[in-house]
């Protein structure tokens, strides 16, 4: 074989190793993004809703055990400022969401302490959540700065519960 073959063999041995990695690439890259795609996490809120709120909109991302989404349940108030949803399980029970405006100038701590009782907090992506009961419910509160997200389920001891889904609140 001569020098120019040789040189020749060479080329095409880098040119088809490039070729393959290229064509690996764009597997890769189209795979991972259709993956994404297919996968992400799906706006709950109806664009008409989220247009007409001046409010951010929180959803979790994880729900305890054997409760869903009811759908129906979604209603807003505009004028208000006010969202509300619920998650329900088999039971019956169910767990309700209320995201509304906070008010000007209004004593946070004195809220808490004149609702709740047993307060103790925990913390989301959004600052410190405050979990206490209120008569025979388990109640969360978050002050987003803008807005408040209240959740509420109507059984006792069930602090743990609603701090794993406050901590999982994603902004919408």
């Amino acid at each position: 074989m001569t020098i120019p073959e040789a040189k020749r063999k060479i080329g095409n041995r880098h040119r088809n190793i490039l070729l393959v990695a290229t064509i690996a690439m764009i597997i890769v890259t189209t795979g991972g993004t259709s993956t994404y795609l297919l996968t992400r996490p799906k706006n709950p809120f109806p664009a008409a809703l989220r247009q007409s709120m001046q409010i951010p909109l929180y959803f979790p991302t994880q729900l305890p055990p054997h409760f869903a989404y009811d759908k129906t349940s979604l209603t807003s108030d505009p004028q208000n400022q006010t969202v509300f949803y619920s998650f329900k399980n088999a039971s019956g029970k169910s767990i309700n969401v209320n995201i509304q405006l906070k008010p000007k100038d209004y004593d946070i701590d004195a809220f808490y302490t004149r609702i709740l009782s047993n307060i103790q907090g925990t913390a989301t992506p959004y600052g410190d959540a405050k979990i206490g009961m209120m008569g025979h419910a388990t109640v969360g509160i978050l002050d987003t700065g803008k807005a408040w997200v209240i959740v509420k389920y109507n059984d006792t001891d069930f602090a743990s519960m609603l701090a794993n889904l406050m901590s999982s609140l994603k902004q919408y």
